[in-house]
Parts: structure tokens; sequence; C-alpha cells
């Protein structure tokens, strides 16, 4: 009699269960591509969803920033300035990274008494968060705006 163990190797599937080929070589490969074609139509919904238009692999969004144009969490967001975070995790919930709004009216309700800033992100990078929120590890500030996205 076969134990759990040599089944599973029999049918060549790892000790958790998961399919391999020849060698133990897991299929993740298959698995990577099934993920990254999930987050790709995910993006494209939330672009879709909120007017954005992505040009060679960046999306402007908005950030709400006080009168210094400093952050609620303190990084400073000067103009031309490509701004970086220090704790960055590509992990679905808030934190660890910079985050940023498809619409100025959006982060007018972060810093209603703030000031505005479109910035440039790349989409490779965008971790979708909510509706209309995301974050990433870097951006480039490109100009101030009103609380109704109107460059300034």
């Amino acid at each position: 009699m076969l134990t759990y163990s040599e089944a599973q190797a029999k049918m060549g599937r790892s000790r958790t269960g998961t399919p391999r080929l020849g060698n133990n070589t897991y299929l993740h490969t298959q698995e990577k591509a099934a993920k990254k074609a999930a987050q790709l139509n995910e993006r494209a919904r939330f672009f879709e969803r909120h007017g954005l238009v992505p040009d060679k692999g960046k999306v402007v969004m908005f950030k709400a920033v006080d009168e210094e144009l400093v952050s609620g969490y303190g990084y400073h967001y000067p103009l031309g300035a490509t701004v970086a975070c220090d704790d960055w995790e590509a992990l679905p919930h808030c934190g660890n990274g910079l985050h940023f709004w498809a619409t100025a009216d959006q982060a007018v309700n972060w810093e209603p008494h703030g000031r505005f800033l479109a910035c440039e992100i790349a989409v490779k990078d965008m971790v979708i968060l909510d509706s209309g929120k995301v974050k990433v590890p870097s951006a480039t500030v490109l100009y101030e705006v009103s609380c109704t996205g109107e460059r300034i």
C-alpha cells in the first residue's frame, strides 16, 4: 500500500497537491502567468472605471498634501521631484507605499484643506487598494492642481 506522499508523487503532484513536472519542478510559470493576467485585467478595469489613460507605461494620479507639500505620513513632494518610500511592500493593504487617487476630488477627502498634486506613476508598480486608490514605491510630481484636477 502506498503512503499519501507516494500516491501524490505517482500522480505527478507535490506533497501539498501542487502539480509538478518531472524532477520536482513545480508549475510556477503557469501560476505566475495567471496571476499576471488577473492583475492586468484588474488594472484595465480600474483605468476604465476612472477614465485614466496610461501612456508608455505611466499614468497620472493625484496626491493630497499640506501647504508645505508634505503628506500625512511625512513624505515631502517637491514639484518636479521623484519621491520614493522606504518601506515598500507590493501587498494590497494600506501602508508600505506611496498612496494616490484616480481623481483630485477623491484626494480632497483625504486632505480637504491642503494642496493637490498630479503625479506620474509606473503602471507596472501599481497595487490597487480600493475604489480609486493605489499605492506605488515611487512617483514623479508633475504639477499642482485644483481640487477638481485643473492644472494651477
